[in-house]
């Protein structure tokens, strides 16, 4: 199963860190942006509209790279604060 963690303003939507078997069709951090903006309120408002960062296994990516089962996905909203 997928590892993701979820920071800042998505941390509160979602509650909590997850792991996910991926559905058949999220086979890449665009489908399962889209396919977590269907299955949680909130999060395709924050992800949208903030720059979102993604870690994908330790290493910053665009939003089109392939995922698996055995990928570490991290969500990282802008911080702020001091």
């Amino acid at each position: 199963m997928a590892q993701l963690a979820f920071y800042g303003k998505l941390r509160d939507i979602m509650g909590c860190d997850m792991e996910l078997e991926l559905p058949a069709n999220v086979k890449t951090l665009n489908a399962l942006q889209d396919h977590l903006t269907q299955a949680y309120t909130g999060f395709g408002d924050v992800f949208s509209h903030t720059r979102t960062k993604v870690v994908l296994n330790d290493v910053l990516v665009h939003s089109d790279m392939p995922i698996t089962d055995a990928d570490r996905i991290e969500f990282l909203p802008p911080f702020s604060g001091g």
